[in-house]
């Protein structure tokens, strides 16, 4: 064997001896001896290896609230896409994205010259069928009465006239000094003046009665389809007009001006970004308990005070929750959140439980899918002395204490199990102990 594998040995050798070395001075000052059972007097030795854990009882070991914490969607209390409502080229759009909008405002202006050229014809006729029913109304006037009249007196003078014309040709005729032609001829215009003086009549009557009821009900029906034609187109060229349905902003345009656009077309988008909502959909059990104590979210390390607007009565098929609604406090007051945009809320309801609520890093696992908490016990005839926060003998020993796990929220866990609210629960420390072990301890301070 060689020099070197000699030195080789060696220094292996010295550094077995170091670790062994080190074990021992560990262990010497960091286990506890078995020799320490309970109701015994610890020594020196033992009171200087004690480990200290932080302690609390059992029913104020938990929180007084629980917070839990969901994320949450803002938008716009109402969003419209404003479409054409009939064909026509856009003449006309006054707003463009991000600009603010009251409402009653024209956005949109569509060609009307077709429509108003319909609109001056019908007024027209309209006019004229309005100035008839007037006159029909009115009924003839006086100088017509009087005009009438006078044919009547006229036709009753051509009578007479006619009639005596009529007797001396049937007296001529006898004495042969007319012929048979000449006695027709003035029979004719006897009966002639007759049918004349009947016509005249009859029209001063129908003067004299004035305008019959039929006539200007038939009158008054025409122009009542004329103004409703009217109306009609003036529907037509309002639809040609796009008004903002409330204040808001543009969040969208679609076309220009110029293009063609048929019924239903879209052209803008408006979104009430006044009036925000922050919409997020929370567990039945949650939505069904008691009281919402406090919801308050954060957005950009900004807390913004929430009021609960209103909820769905129904859970969703696919996530299993309930859309719930929520408004800021103060919309004046709080900062301009861009729609979209995911917000955190932190929602506090008081402690309702069938167990005891415990932080869970107090947990342990355990063995068939259980878990444990370690829980102290003093020890008779030991009472130690207090140095500051923490005990100079240790006074307690632990102990391990299978619970179930009945769920959990955040750093919070609901466990039930053969505990009380009595015991003091090790909320610090619990992985540097072991069921049995002796420890020293402090009690949490209350926060």
């Amino acid at each position: 064997m060689t020099p070197r594998h000699n030195q080789r040995r060696a220094a292996i050798a010295a550094t077995a001896i170091i670790l062994i070395g080190l074990v021992v001075a560990v262990a010497r000052y960091t286990l506890v001896p078995t020799s320490v059972v309970e109701g015994s007097q610890p020594t020196a030795a033992i009171a200087s290896r004690a480990l200290v854990v932080t302690i609390a009882p059992i029913q104020h070991a938990g929180p007084d609230h629980l917070i839990q914490h969901y994320t949450g969607i803002v938008t716009a209390r109402r969003s419209s896409v404003l479409a054409a409502k009939a064909i026509g080229r856009v003449e006309q759009i006054d707003v463009d994205l991000g600009d603010q909008v009251i409402a009653g405002q024209v956005l949109v202006k569509l060609d009307t010259n077709q429509l108003e050229a319909q609109r001056r014809g019908v007024a027209a006729n309209l006019a004229a069928a309005q100035a008839r029913l007037v006159e029909l109304k009115a009924g003839p006037r006086k100088q017509e009465i009087s005009q009438a009249r006078s044919n009547v007196s006229e036709m009753k003078a051509s009578l007479k006239l006619a009639e005596a014309t009529f007797e001396r040709s049937q007296r001529l005729f006898q004495s042969k000094a007319v012929s048979e032609q000449e006695l027709d001829q003035s029979r004719y215009s006897l009966d002639a003046a007759v049918a004349r003086l009947e016509v005249a009549s009859k029209t001063l009557d129908l003067l004299e009665e004035g305008t019959r009821q039929e006539q200007i009900d038939s009158q008054q029906a025409l122009v009542d389809v004329l103004a409703a034609e009217l109306d009609q187109i003036g529907v037509q060229v309002a639809e040609k007009q796009i008004l903002a349905p409330y204040a808001g902003q543009i969040q969208a345009r679609f076309v220009d001006e110029g293009a063609i656009v048929a019924a239903g077309d879209r052209i803008l988008e408006i979104v009430e970004s006044n009036e925000l909502e922050i919409r997020v959909g929370l567990p039945p059990e949650l939505v069904a308990a008691p009281s919402i104590e406090r919801i308050e979210a954060k957005w950009l390390d900004q807390t913004l005070p929430i009021i609960l607007d209103r909820m769905s009565p129904s859970v969703d098929s696919r996530t299993r929750t309930c859309e719930t609604v929520l408004r800021l406090a103060d919309s004046r007051t709080s900062p301009k959140i861009p729609i979209g945009s995911s917000i955190d809320l932190a929602i506090s309801m008081p402690m309702l439980s069938n167990g005891y609520w415990l932080p869970t890093s107090s947990l342990t696992a355990d063995a068939r899918g259980l878990w444990a908490v370690y829980v102290v016990r003093p020890i008779e005839q030991e009472t130690g002395k207090l140095i500051g926060s923490e005990q100079a003998e240790p006074t307690h020993r632990v102990e391990r204490s299978q619970v179930e796990l009945l769920r959990s929220q955040g750093d919070w866990s609901e466990v039930r199990g053969s505990i009380s609210e009595d015991d003091l629960l090790i909320v610090e420390g619990q992985h540097r102990i072991s069921d049995g072990e002796a420890v020293a301890v402090r009690y949490r301070n209350p926060e």
